[in-house]
């Protein structure tokens, strides 16, 4: 049986059933990344917030932002920014510093609250800038005189 040798047609349908096996695979694939989406843009709205303070919790040692989490507190609660694939997002970052102490955003977000589990939606992106705020939190909760 060592010595067998495998056959063009032999080659040919182990190709087809490769290739058959693959295609199912990204079919499942992209039926369960449709589904996700489906079932996040059910919980997506659009709000308004004034960013009251923010805070960036990251592990002692890190070499990236990508192991920090993001947590911003807003008159309309709080909320978290984290990168989300299916929602196209990979900015954590650069949202988490475009939001100002005191500015007033209107943001799209997505998901749902559970704050006993420490689940807060995720903020996808800044639709329209209302009030610009200032970066340095001192200013806006310093009383003015």
């Amino acid at each position: 049986m060592a010595d067998a040798t495998v056959t063009r047609r032999q080659r040919w349908a182990i190709a087809a059933i490769a290739i058959t096996t693959v295609v199912v695979v990204l079919v499942i694939i992209a039926a369960v990344y449709k589904a996700i989406q489906h079932h996040r843009a059910a919980s997506q709205a659009t709000v308004t917030i004034t960013v009251l303070n923010k805070r960036a919790d990251c592990p002692t040692p890190t070499t990236s932002t990508a192991s920090c989490t993001w947590r911003i507190y807003t008159d309309a609660g709080v909320f978290a920014d984290r990168d989300e694939v299916t929602a196209h997002k990979l900015n954590s970052r650069v949202l988490f510093d475009q939001l100002m102490y005191g500015g007033v955003y209107q943001v799209q977000i997505r998901g749902t609250r559970h704050d006993n589990l420490a689940v807060y939606p995720n903020i996808i992106k800044i639709v329209r800038v209302i009030a610009q705020g200032h970066p340095n939190p001192a200013v806006v909760i310093a009383p003015s005189t």
